[in-house]
């Protein structure tokens, strides 16, 4: 929320735009990411490990996130540009799932929303790919 200010100094009035961090830095909120998890098809959401928010699919995840702190998420990414990945800045190898090719964005301020957007639907597709024939079957998945 913006908000016109005024404050009088020295006999002089002067007005300023109070503008949230979020808007200056672009940074998201756990909201934004759950909106973008949850239009995927057949996606879940639960708490794990008392602090952590996964979604998905089938019962294996395809997005990890934090409920404290500043806001960074985990995903799958193809293995050959794993690598790249963590070149990036605020991008690293995800604490105990680098083994599995799985990224920390640490801060995801520095992408833009498209770019997670298509992080996360490439980890979903990922996951999805692993599932069983019956699997995919039974949540309607077999067709893509």
């Amino acid at each position: 929320m913006r908000t016109l200010h005024t404050y009088k100094d020295k006999g002089s009035e002067y007005w300023y735009l109070a503008v949230p961090f979020t808007l200056i830095f672009g940074a998201m909120e756990l909201e934004t990411l759950q909106a973008i998890c949850m239009q995927i098809p057949r996606a879940t959401e639960s708490v794990k490990w008392d602090h952590n928010l996964v979604f998905a699919v089938g019962g294996k995840m395809f997005c990890i996130t934090n409920l404290d702190g500043p806001l960074m998420f985990s995903v799958k990414v193809p293995p050959d540009s794993f690598e790249e990945w963590t070149l990036l800045p605020g991008i690293i190898p995800a604490p105990y799932l680098a083994r599995a090719k799985w990224i920390q964005v640490q801060q995801p301020g520095n992408l833009s929303r498209s770019e997670i957007e298509d992080l996360i639907k490439e980890s979903y597709r990922l996951v999805v790919a692993g599932l069983t024939r019956q699997m995919k079957k039974e949540l309607g998945l077999d067709k893509q």
